[in-house]
């Protein structure tokens, strides 16, 4: 089969190790977790394997479906529209760069020829390293901290931005730890699972989060109904009372002084409405509907949501895959896609029941439940738009459909290339490559802002950075160095900033301070009524009552007012 396939499983396993390891190689390129580092990253790695899979073989036994890939071509193609027309595009064009790499990483899964038992089971076996890793990583901050009950774990879980973003994972990670527990003929191996399993659960059980503890409870259960009779079934079966006993009393040792974390219906105290009772997500929902009627075509553009003003503050996505999709590619492109997911999953489901009894691999069975989990921690949280579950998803899907699919196909003996028109594919890929490196330069913009290092505000690779704002943010080493020495080349900073950066509003307040420093109250008052203006709703009483507006004669019912 490898001769066959090009020798595409080790290409593939390679890229699910790495993709898993970019959560730590972000630490090559700056100290510490980072959003922008982590995503260029995702869009470069799966490059070089992208080229490679252009030389593959198709797989003759797999024939997708012609509404299918016309529903996604006409996604990718309203989604470029969207990209266009949006008011953010450089954000917007990254956004969408990124779902087609990992929308053709999945086609190259689904259609290329490839041992796809052992690179599911590759994949699995990725996940769980990298889980185990962060796990890791957790034990070691625990370990260096002075008081570990006491520390902020919720913007502390280093390399994780987030303790959400570590629920993700281990949900992910508890369904993938299914597999050496039902992987047959291999007493030692399931003694392994059942150990992996336990951990991780107690992981999940100690980092809490609702969306991921929900993921797990429908994806597991829905593994182990799939899964074929075996001994290595019944044995699991009998074993999980005792593994989620466990993994409850560990997680326990471990206590932490945050209601954030845990096992907790209510996370953060008694709620006090709806809203509170759903940590917010009401809110955010509600304001995706009015823009989402504003512009139900084409959507704001991929990764947009984060610059409108008239929602809370904070978030950059609504918390909700279903929302975002439809806010960021329109009614037809979002919906296209998500019926696309839904009608794959449903024939997923259909494929494993109807193959229950011909015992087929259990790798491609868990992979299944490792999608299953994403979709269901997304229709709550923008999980798809968080690494490392943007990647995982794309590759979880191609991996299993195309082994159904394989599964479904006839006994054809003709292999044809993967790609009929490689030059025109080539091309495409060299245009994402140019502006995956084009990205490169908002990284090293990052590292060199870290290091306190200026740049010049005209120099080429600064005309480069702003002309592509991918993200972006204040720089405070740039900004002090052009505030001493050159007011001119300080304020063409800050209007940048205002268009550009997703709370471009403070920088409308923080020229306004300026300008009252300078004795020109009219522009400061000016330019602060604007910056409240385009403020987060649930920010505007605390500027309102600020020392600014104070000193600038404003009130609250001025503001109120506005």
């Amino acid at each position: 089969m490898t001769e066959q396939g090009r020798g595409l499983e080790r290409p593939l396993v390679t890229l699910f190790v790495l993709l898993n390891a970019v959560l730590y190689l972000q630490f090559l390129v700056v100290s510490g977790p980072n959003t922008l580092v982590l995503r260029l990253l995702g869009v470069l790695l799966p490059l070089p394997l992208l080229a490679w899979a252009m030389g593959a073989r198709r797989d003759p036994r797999v024939t997708v479906p012609g509404a299918l890939v016309w529903s996604l071509g006409c996604w990718l193609l309203l989604g470029a529209f969207s990209v266009l027309v949006s008011v953010h595009p450089a954000p917007a064009l990254l956004r969408q760069l990124e779902w087609t790499v990992f929308a053709a990483l999945a086609a190259v899964l689904v259609v290329a020829r490839y041992d796809r038992e052992r690179t599911a089971a590759g994949f699995l076996w990725a996940l769980l390293v990298g889980v185990a890793a962060a796990i890791a990583a957790m034990a070691w901050i625990w370990c260096a901290v002075e008081d570990p009950r006491g520390y902020d774990w919720v913007w502390g879980a280093a390399p994780f931005i987030h303790i959400r973003h570590l629920g993700y994972y281990l949900a992910a990670g508890a369904v993938a730890a299914l597999y050496p527990c039902l992987a047959p003929g291999r007493g030692l191996l399931q003694g392994v699972g059942f150990v992996l399993l336990t951990l991780v659960l107690a992981a999940l059980c100690w980092a809490g989060g609702r969306g991921s503890v929900l993921a797990v409870l429908v994806a597991v259960p829905l593994v182990l109904y799939l899964a074929p009779a075996t001994l290595e079934k019944r044995r699991l079966l009998l074993a999980l009372p005792f593994i989620l006993l466990a993994s409850y009393l560990i997680s326990k040792i471990f206590w932490v002084d945050s209601s954030a974390l845990g096992l907790s219906l209510f996370h953060g105290g008694e709620p006090d409405d709806i809203d509170d009772l759903s940590s917010g997500r009401v809110a955010l929902w509600l304001s995706v509907l009015p823009r989402l009627l504003d512009s139900p075509w084409l959507g704001i553009g991929p990764d947009n949501y984060g610059f409108l003003a008239d929602k809370p503050a904070m978030p950059t996505q609504p918390h909700s895959f279903v929302l975002q999709a439809l806010l960021d590619w329109g009614l037809p492109g979002g919906g296209l896609l998500l019926l696309a997911m839904i009608g794959l999953c449903l024939w997923l489901a259909g494929f494993f029941w109807r193959r229950r009894a011909a015992m087929l691999p259990v790798a491609p069975l868990v992979v299944f439940g490792v999608w299953v989990a994403i979709l269901v921690y997304g229709l709550i949280d923008g999980t798809l738009y968080h690494y490392p579950t943007m990647a995982l998803g794309p590759m979880a899907l191609g991996l299993v459909y195309g082994f159904a699919l394989h599964r479904e196909g006839r006994g054809e003996t003709a292999a044809v290339p993967l790609l009929h028109r490689r030059a025109t594919a080539l091309g495409l890929l060299g245009v994402t490559g140019l502006v995956a490196v084009l990205g490169l330069v908002n990284i090293k913009a990052v590292v060199d802002g870290y290091r306190g290092r200026v740049w010049a505000y005209y120099a080429p690779r600064m005309v480069v950075l702003r002309a592509l704002p991918i993200y972006a943010t204040d720089v405070p080493a740039w900004t002090a160095y052009w505030q001493e020495r050159s007011p001119e080349v300080m304020a063409h900073w800050l209007g940048w900033l205002q268009r550009h950066a997703r709370d471009g509003w403070q920088y409308y307040l923080w020229e306004a301070s300026a300008y009252l420093a300078n004795g020109d109250i009219g522009r400061a008052r000016a330019r602060y009524a604007e910056g409240l203006a385009r403020a987060p709703l649930d920010l505007r009483d605390k500027i309102a009552q600020s020392e600014l507006a104070r000193q600038l004669g404003f009130g609250v019912a001025e503001k109120v007012e506005q």
